[in-house]
């Protein structure tokens, strides 16, 4: 049924534009195109390869019959107002254009034997063209994880019109929605990717946090020590190191030597932080005095072209809206703030050289 469906409504909406009469100006087989058209870009939305070829094909025998009523001449602005319309009608299909479940308990069945079984057809036909956006590769490390939780446990957690699929036993919920419709129940993959969208914004934003509570605890670990023949106590002025010196926080080390503040993870931290991903999908630099905000008042970190007096570090997202919304900023006092630079943060980030936890600046509880 829903096959046909999709097979049917690219010639629906092209018949239903060619009956309109052509715009006055406006050759009849001129017209019968935009019909075509139309026809086909209904079946893109539907299903981007079959419901283009479908709509394609059927619309041009539709053309080539010449089914048309007698030309009548109306203005332009109301057969383009009839089109839209038309369009508009078909929406709520377009905004799913998935397959329909009888039951949510159904949905959820199919959708674990899919990934179960690595059925790409049942996924597309369930989620759509774009279902790799949504389910990993077989054999990733997210969709080993998601069919141990599924062997667990999976149930519904179910309201009059969604359904969320809960997998495992930690209360973890499919980002993609059930969401009741005429004919039953489809997976809402739009509402899905929005979701991933915002979680993957929280668990980025979260990590960032912890990753600069880490960096003071390894500036703090880092001056208790004197590194290179430095005279005094001293903070890094680097995350990860130059080439055979101690002036950043991480360093490699062999087995029998101590290691360094910051574990491996930060080994490339100056070349991944430059890169379009970032670390934790956040960009960060140390920045070196403190504004008249900062406890203390406007000071400067740096004394004799070293960080003596203190420190801080800023983070912010590597694409706004997408890695992370929040800017970030923490000294060596520890107290993380947060505030939302917007979609300038990369900007606004570069024009910062100290801390300064000013009005718009929120704390961050620990």
């Amino acid at each position: 049924m829903k096959t046909l469906m999709t097979a049917l409504a690219p010639v629906v909406a092209a018949v239903v534009v060619a009956l309109i009469p052509a715009p006055e100006g406006l050759a009849l087989h001129t017209w019968l195109y935009v019909a075509i058209f139309v026809g086909v870009i209904v079946g893109l939305m539907l299903e981007p390869i079959p419901g283009a070829a479908i709509g394609l094909i059927a619309v041009t025998l539709v053309s080539r019959n010449r089914v048309i009523v007698r030309p009548r001449r109306v203005p332009l602005g109301a057969a383009a107002a009839v089109a839209c319309l038309c369009l508009f009608a078909l929406s709520p299909a377009l905004a799913f254009a998935r397959q329909v479940f009888d039951s949510p308990d159904a949905a959820m069945a199919a959708f674990g034997q899919a990934v179960r079984n690595d059925d790409e057809a049942a996924m597309r036909r369930m989620l759509g063209a774009s279902f790799r956006d949504i389910i990993p590769p077989a054999g990733d490390d997210v969709r080993n994880r998601f069919n141990s939780a599924w062997a667990q446990s999976h149930r519904l957690q179910q309201t009059d019109k969604h359904a969320f699929i809960a997998v495992g036993d930690d209360g973890w919920t499919l980002p993609v929605p059930l969401v009741k419709a005429a004919g039953g129940w489809q997976f809402d993959t739009r509402a899905g990717v929005e979701e991933m969208r915002v979680r993957r914004i929280g668990r980025n934003e979260l990590a960032v946090i912890q990753t600069m509570q880490a960096i003071c605890d390894a500036q703090t670990e880092y001056a208790q020590t004197m590194h290179d023949g430095e005279k005094r106590l001293v903070y890094a002025n680097r995350l990860s190191s130059s080439p055979g010196k101690q002036d950043g926080l991480y360093w490699p080390t062999a087995s029998n030597e101590p290691p360094s503040p910051l574990g491996p993870a930060f080994r490339d931290a100056g070349t991944r932080n430059a890169s379009k991903d970032g670390y934790h999908g956040y960009h960060y630099k140390l920045l070196t005095a403190q504004g008249p905000h900062g406890d203390g008042g406007k000071l400067n970190y740096v004394v004799d072209g070293k960080l003596f007096g203190g420190f801080a570090v800023m983070a912010w997202p590597v694409r706004y809206g997408e890695t992370g919304v929040m800017s970030f900023i923490v000294s060596h006092k520890g107290q993380v703030y947060e505030r939302d630079l917007g979609a300038n943060s990369a900007a606004k980030a570069a024009a910062t050289k100290s801390f300064d936890p000013a009005p718009g600046w929120r704390r961050v509880s620990p």
